[in-house]
Formats: C-alpha cells, structure tokens, sequence
C-alpha cells in the first residue's frame, strides 16, 4: 500500500516536472511588455534583439511536443496550464508582423497542426473550441490580463494580434460582450493602423453573427456611433477599410434603425466626406460614396426614405460630374 502511494506521488511529481518545463519554454518565448509610452508606435527594430531567440523557442517547444509521451488533453491541468499558453504563444507569431519571419510563421502553424492531430484529433481550431468550451474561456482570460487594462493593452501588440487570430477561428459569437470590448477599445485608439486592426476584427464578427445577437446586448447602438465617427477620419486607408464594415452593419440593423432621423443623421456625416472628396479628387473615395448611397436605397423599405434617399443620390450625381 505505502509502495503505491509512493508510486502515484512520484508519477504526480514527473508530471508536474513535465508542466514546469513546457511552462518555463513558453513563456520565455511571449513578446516582452513594451516599456515605453502609448505615445510611441512600436516599429520592426523594438523587436529585432529578440527574434532569433524566440524562434529557437518556437522549435524546441515543437521538439518538446512531438517527444513527449501520454500528453492527455482531458487533464484539465494540462490543458489549462501547458496547451492554452501554447496557442497563444502560436496566435502572437502566426500572422506577419513586425516581430515575426517567415520562419516564425512556418513553425506556429506546425506547432498547431501538432496540436489538431496529434493532441485533440480534430481537423481545425475552430473545431477544437466548440468540443472545448472551457479552452476557448480560458485563452480569453489569458488575453484579458494583458489587454483589459485601458492604460497598457498598447504594450502588449503579440497579445492583440493573437486576439484578431484566435477571432478568425470562431464562425459564431453568441457572447459578444467577450469580445466586442476589445474591439471597440482597438478602434478608440489615436493610431490610424489600430483603427484598421478594429475594423477587420468588426467585419468578421458581423459575418459571424446575426442582427439578434447585436441588439440583444445593445451593441446596435454602440457600433452606429463608433462607426459613424469613422467617417470623421480623413485617411483613405481608413475610408477604404470603414465602408465595408458599414454596408455589412446597415444590412444586418438597418430596420431596427431604418427612420428617417438616422438617414439625415447619416447624410451630414455624408455631406461632410463629400466635401473631403471635393479637396483630394481621390477617385476611389468618390466611387465608394456612390456604392454607398446605392445601398442605402436597396436597404431602405419606407416610401419617404426611398424619396428621400433618391434626392441625395440626384445630389451626389450632379455633384460627381462637376469634378
């Protein structure tokens, strides 16, 4: 009897030796926080020091993983405490960035593929996260350390891209309030290219989700006024960028916000990106306004909008051919 609870009491110490040194690995391999201020865009050379070391880290951890025996996904320990790390650490260097190579990229997609087959025996993430609840709550948590404090989320850039990754493995977004925050704090930012990074995240999750979805938690409202104060911008890239998040928002809400103080609400932030057209003479710019009055026609149901409606895009013509 001693003889077996020594036993189970070393098995217990191996596998705890086994977590601390996955653990150790895969946090010397995350991006370091920032140490200077907001006011400061990070650029390729903030990282440069710490690139090969990191992609060292990244290989000994598929080593590690493709060497290691009786890896049980059904330990919650294990789970929790060695493979969540692992996908996150994979989320930071999957995408190009200023602080990934080719290299980078190539080893996270084997480390995950690794992960798919070997670990879960699924076929993609996305699966993974509907068979695993609890995974996907626990990346979240993890996210949220570094990225909910409104103050120093801008310090963590491999935390942020690892969010728009693990974003685009979910077909579905029943719990907005999960994700939206984040969204809508990416957009709120100074930084024309964390605007953008908030509108790419915004356009996957309106693909993913349903008008109900958005007004069970209000966020129809929320999202009117952050995306119209987009076109208070001037930027093309961010033009470029903002109308295909609006046409896909005005589709989903447009009767639940379709009346006719919205529509002149919309027009004189219009009118106002008219008179930025009229300045540049940018010709993409000019052709995005007209596809967007087109659409507000083919979305609007009331007769007195539909006139109305009519009236801008006679304006918006006439306007067009005096350039």
């Amino acid at each position: 009897m001693i003889e077996e609870i020594t036993e189970n009491v070393k098995d217990q110490m191996s596998i705890s030796s086994k977590f601390q040194e996955f653990h150790q690995l895969i946090h010397q391999g995350f991006l370091k926080k920032l140490q200077f201020g907001e006011d400061r865009p990070y650029t390729k050379v903030d990282f440069s020091s710490d690139l090969n070391n990191r992609l060292d880290i990244l290989n000994q951890l598929h080593l590690l993983l493709t060497t290691q025996k009786s890896l049980d996904v059904n330990d919650c320990e294990f789970k929790k405490s060695v493979l969540v790390p692992i996908v996150l650490l994979c989320g930071e260097n999957v995408q190009p960035s200023d602080w990934t190579t080719s290299q980078h990229i190539q080893i996270s997609y084997i480390i995950l593929t690794v992960l798919k087959r070997e670990i879960f025996k699924e076929d993609s993430m996305t699966k993974i996260f509907q068979v695993h609840p609890e995974f996907l709550q626990w990346s979240l948590t993890e996210l949220r350390l570094k990225l909910g404090s409104q103050n120093e989320w801008k310090n963590y850039p491999g935390a942020q891209y690892c969010f728009s990754w693990l974003l685009r493995q979910l077909n579905s977004f029943q719990n907005l309030p999960e994700f939206l925050p984040f969204v809508l704090k990416f957009g709120d930012d100074w930084e024309i290219k964390n605007k953008i990074f908030a509108l790419h995240c915004l356009q996957h999750i309106l693909e993913n989700s349903t008008k109900s979805d958005l007004v069970k938690f209000g966020y129809d409202q929320v999202l009117k006024s952050t995306l119209f104060q987009l076109l208070t911008f001037r930027e093309l890239e961010l033009c470029k960028v903002t109308f295909p998040v609006i046409f896909k928002f005005l589709k989903m809400c447009w009767p639940k916000i379709g009346n006719v103080q919205f529509l002149i609400h919309f027009m004189t932030f219009l009118y106002t990106r008219w008179r930025f057209v009229n300045y540049t003479k940018a010709k993409i710019v000019k052709i995005v306004y007209i596809q967007f009055i087109i659409l507000t026609i083919y979305f609007s149901k009331k007769k007195i909008i539909e006139k109305f409606v009519k009236l801008c895009l006679h304006l918006c013509y006439t306007k067009l051919l005096s350039f």
